[in-house]
């Protein structure tokens, strides 16, 4: 376990699931831990979008995988594939439409029992595509635990009304 300068324990990137004969409150404390990292992950993803940090070397997108998989109502597709593509789709996205940004209303996250999958849900806002209006829509992202780190593998969001 390293330490950072704080002295506490960097463990939050690396959270492999323990024993199956794990008491029930460690299970717990486990499960809050894991739930709080992807949600952490998850937000730092939509404030790198709002900020326009759309560089994959950046901390903010270390836990994109590679082959990320997403749906995309602005290019016109159901599905893409590549965490470089969903940069340049953003990209184009954020200088087509200066004032856009995103805000995470409400989120979740749904673990899987194995501890290997897990599922944030969130309500999220669109402001600014096009200027002036206002978007709601479900998001759902698909993380995958890959040897000791987490993933965010793939993205479906589902559109709501426009006000």
């Amino acid at each position: 376990m390293h330490q950072n300068s704080n002295g506490l324990a960097a463990t939050l990137p690396v959270l492999a699931p323990g024993p199956t004969d794990l008491d029930q409150r460690y299970t717990h404390k486990w499960d809050a831990i894991i739930t709080n990292y992807l949600i952490h992950s998850t937000c730092e993803h939509a404030e790198a979008i709002s900020s326009r940090d759309f560089d994959l070397n950046s901390a903010r997108w270390t836990t994109l995988d590679s082959n990320f998989k997403f749906d995309s109502w602005l290019a016109g597709t159901l599905a893409l594939t590549g965490s470089h593509e969903w940069m340049a789709m953003l990209k184009k996205t954020a200088e087509m439409n200066p004032d856009y940004h995103i805000q995470i209303l409400d989120i979740s996250v749904s673990l899987a029992l194995d501890r290997r999958h897990a599922e944030v849900f969130m309500n999220v806002r669109t402001d600014g595509l096009p200027s002036g209006v206002v978007r709601q829509k479900v998001t759902v992202l698909k993380w995958k635990l890959v040897g000791e780190r987490w993933f965010c593998v793939e993205r479906k969001s589902f559109m709501g009304v426009e006000a």
